[in-house]
């Protein structure tokens, strides 16, 4: 039986989730609870899934640190008087103040929140969620009505859009469907952060794969984009 936590050349213990699948390829992934879960075929030994998990430690260590350094980069918003929030890469600090019209501002270094019940913390938290979620949308459409010439040039159907928080990606695309998802914590990052995910997404509609031919391409439209992604991994 396998242990139920691995300890890394860091010393770092981690829990183990193991589970067994039909097919011949193992599979092994780290979550954002920084759990480690691995799925192997049904003949699969102990000794061989633990070589496995050995061989990948090095691997298992840089996802960490990227869990970390992405958890940093979208921290919690901090809904209280002299709390702060974070919109496009930039941090606002937070001020709340009784209004009998409800309403948000942005000014300066500074977000402002006008409430008929300041005190109600639940309902500052929805008020300011639900203005996030409108300008996140706002601006990712934008985004894509820049780029979305670029594929479309190339045969690539316009896309449906799909918004939500995700754990552990920037935005994903189902080629088949033609549906790209983006994540609402995006709108914390700078704009050039988001215009590379959607630019990244985008070209999926025209390789599936990260290979040379998708990356040539992204490379020809923004030639910067490794600055983007290596900000959105917290590696500057």
């Amino acid at each position: 039986m396998l242990p139920s936590h691995i300890t890394l050349s860091s010393q770092k213990i981690i829990p183990l989730y193991f589970r067994k699948k039909k097919g011949n390829v193992m599979r092994l992934s780290v979550s954002a609870d920084r759990t480690l879960k691995l799925a192997a075929p049904f003949f699969t030994s102990e000794r061989t899934a633990l070589d496995f998990i050995e061989s990948k430690k090095d691997w298992i260590e840089k996802t960490l640190q990227k869990i970390e350094s992405r958890k940093e980069l979208i921290k919690e918003d901090c809904l209280n008087n002299d709390g702060n929030v974070k919109i496009l890469g930039k941090n606002y600090s937070v001020k709340i103040e009784y209004s009998l019209i409800e309403d948000i501002v942005v000014c300066g270094g500074e977000v402002s929140i006008f409430s008929k019940t300041p005190a109600d913390e639940i309902k500052i938290k929805k008020q300011y969620q639900n203005y996030y979620r409108q300008e996140a949308q706002q601006n990712f459409m934008e985004s894509v009505e820049k780029f979305y010439p670029i594929v479309e040039k190339f045969g690539a159907r316009r896309p449906s859009l799909k918004f939500k928080t995700m754990k552990s990606r920037w935005g994903s695309c189902n080629w088949n469907k033609g549906i790209i998802v983006l994540n609402y914590n995006l709108f914390k990052t700078p704009q050039n952060c988001i215009d590379y995910v959607v630019l990244h997404e985008l070209t999926h509609l025209l390789y599936k794969a990260h290979d040379k031919k998708f990356y040539d391409f992204i490379e020809k439209e923004m030639p910067k984009w490794k600055e983007c992604r290596n900000a959105l991994a917290g590696r500057q």
